[in-house]
């Protein structure tokens, strides 16, 4: 009896005891950061194509706050993209789901570090992220280079990210961060670390730790990769802000926007609040300058996250330019003929005899030059009345003649008005925009390019109108962008496999007026949509047949082939014709197991665009 009191006490004081050092393992700071229940502050989930479709809106109801999405595996190769990576980060951005990205490695060297860090930027360049990209670095071919040759690939790949403006940050195991990424490189970036157990316990700095990969959530089928956000509320801190105007001038009434970009990219908080120091001279709302009177202020754009982090722009406003107003002089002159003919030359009149000259004194007599000599009139004596308006009558005596009089035709008022000599129109020479390109991103979006014409202030694009089968303006941009994306024309989305046209020039801004130079034309088509494979079936060991829906946004088909489900896919077939809906696949090998992908495409001057793959259909053996 007692032997079994003390045995049960004994396991009841080592249970307290595991309990409280279990406690106080997950309570104390592991490093850095520890990921106890105090530290955990956001719930997300990281997904790809094994999750297949995904009922987004359910994800969001059950409480995740945010998601890493793989966008692809190794080089920038269009069939290394992930198959769901455009689905997932559309319905993402829709529904105001934050996200950021993974992209699994292969790279072995620098070179290759390189290639999957374009891989990266060419699919997101489109979306806007609120977490870090981050390179995940697991594979066991990784696991045979030095801790140095490892610390160069990160590297490597996170130059190239940042430097496009984007926070990096590094993916992998707990036990591949203690044992292969040690190298000081990795200090550099925050770390997603991946160990599943009831705590992390990882003696280093990280911020996110993947605790499950086995979690079950409303909206995905099966199993999903389970993640906590550690010890801060923001993956992404805003670092700067940077406005592409620093100095501006305007006249009064007139308006601008300011342009800024946060930095990074991926910051969680994008948020500006735009203020002026003196708001009689300009109102500033949405980065939108007004100016309402003469003088200078100083606009700022401030982080809402933090009030340390803006930039200023200097605004100058300058008075409207006022209408030239000329001044006409009256002069009236009353002449008394006398006897002797006039000669009238065609240029004046010139009498003998003195007329008698009636003044208002107020009233300046200019010099005058024609083509006759004309003697100056002297400046008459006033004689004060009592009269409203004083006059002066002067009454020269026959000695005071003078030699030759100019005489206005009775009755004659002149006026004179100077006259400022003409000066020469300035010419305004706007060069043509050259390499006007395009990309068809996505299903819903062309992204235009161009060379840049030095020397403008701007550009103007338009976009042809079936409708008024003409074209009309879609935007003004400054001189400093050589690209712009377009999802709407006319206040539509774009449609799938839709040709599109498009004309640009540049302007130049001259007193308040725009010159354009020659106009560009292009015409673009926006990719097909995705297709969906209704079926596969192996009717033989030789031989299977896939089914899919058509879709009117193609011209035609291509059908891959391959034995490994992520790569190794070679193109079989090319069905140009767009109600195709079925293919019949020979030469299988009996008794091995097959891959089939599916993509539409559609043609455009000699170019083809391809829509994004299905869902990977799997071939069984037979």
């Amino acid at each position: 009896m007692k032997k079994a009191y003390w045995k049960k006490l004994t396991c009841v004081i080592m249970s307290i005891v595991m309990v409280s050092v279990n406690g106080l393992w997950q309570g104390g700071k592991i490093g850095a950061q520890a990921a106890t229940k105090e530290d955990i502050r956001l719930k997300g989930i990281d997904v790809s194509y094994h999750q297949g479709t995904i009922n987004w809106s359910k994800v969001k109801a059950a409480g995740i706050d945010y998601a890493i999405l793989r966008c692809g595996f190794g080089q920038d190769l269009v069939n290394q993209d992930d198959l769901m990576w455009e689905e997932n980060a559309d319905a993402c951005t829709e529904l105001g789901i934050p996200f950021g990205v993974y992209l699994y490695s292969y790279a072995t060297t620098e070179a290759k570090a390189v290639g999957e860090a374009k891989h990266v930027l060419r699919l997101i360049e489109d979306y806007d992220l609120q977490y870090p990209v981050y390179y995940d670095i697991e594979d066991s071919s990784q696991k045979s280079l030095t801790k140095a040759k490892l610390g160069k690939i990160a590297q490597a790949f996170a130059d190239v990210i940042e430097e496009a403006g984007y926070e990096v940050g590094i993916y992998s195991s707990y036990s591949m961060f203690n044992d292969y990424l040690t190298d000081a490189a990795f200090d550099n970036y925050p770390r997603w670390v991946a160990r599943y157990n009831t705590y992390c316990g990882y003696s280093k700095s990280y911020h996110m730790w993947q605790y499950s990969s086995k979690g079950s959530v409303n909206g995905i089928s099966g199993n999903v990769d389970m993640d906590y956000l550690i010890g801060t509320d923001v993956a992404c801190e805003v670092s700067d802000i940077e406005l592409e105007e620093k100095t501006c001038t305007l006249k009064a009434g007139e308006s601008v926007q300011l342009n800024a970009q946060v930095l990074p990219k991926n910051a969680f908080e994008k948020n500006i609040i735009w203020t002026t120091d003196a708001d009689t001279v300009v109102s500033v709302k949405d980065g939108v300058v007004t100016a309402l009177a003469e003088g200078t202020a100083t606009v700022r754009a401030t982080s809402k996250e933090d009030n340390q982090i803006f930039d200023t722009c200097k605004i100058t406003v300058s008075k409207v330019d006022q209408p030239q107003v000329t001044t006409s002089p009256a002069i009236t002159q009353t002449p008394t003929a006398t006897s002797g003919p006039s000669v009238d030359d065609g240029k004046s009149t010139i009498a003998p005899a003195t007329p008698t000259i009636t003044m208002t004194p107020t009233t300046q007599t200019p010099e005058i030059t024609t083509g006759s000599s004309i003697t100056p009139i002297p400046t008459p004596t006033e004689t004060p009345t009592k009269e409203p308006t004083p006059t002066a009558t002067i009454m020269p005596t026959e000695t005071a003649k003078p030699a030759v009089t100019q005489t206005p035709k009775p009755t004659a008022t002149v006026k004179v008005t100077q006259t400022p000599a003409p000066t020469a129109t300035p010419v305004i020479s706007v060069g043509k925009v050259k390499n006007f390109t395009y990309q068809a991103v996505t299903k819903e979006k062309i992204k235009l390019s161009w060379k840049k014409v030095s020397g403008v202030t701007g550009y103007r694009i338009y976009y042809y109108n079936t409708a008024q089968k003409k074209y009309v303006t879609l935007k003004s941009i400054s001189a400093s962008k050589q690209s712009l994306e377009v999802t709407k024309v006319d206040g539509k989305k774009l449609k799938a496999g839709t040709k599109y046209q498009f004309r640009i020039a540049a302007y130049k801004t001259v007193d308040g007026k725009k010159t354009f130079g020659n106009s560009t034309n292009l015409s673009t088509i926006t990719k097909p949509n995705t297709v969906k494979v209704k079926s596969v079936s192996r009717i033989s060991a030789t031989k299977a047949v896939i089914k899919w829906n058509t879709t009117n946004s193609a011209q035609g088909y291509i059908i891959y082939l391959s034995t490994s489900p992520k790569s190794g896919y070679k193109m079989i077939a090319t069905l140009n014709n767009k109600a195709k809906k079925s293919y019949t696949i020979s030469g299988l090998k009996k008794g091995k197991v097959y891959y089939i992908r599916l993509c539409a495409y559609k043609k455009l001057d000699g170019k083809s665009w391809y829509g994004n793959y299905g869902v990977t259909r799997k071939i069984n053996k037979k």
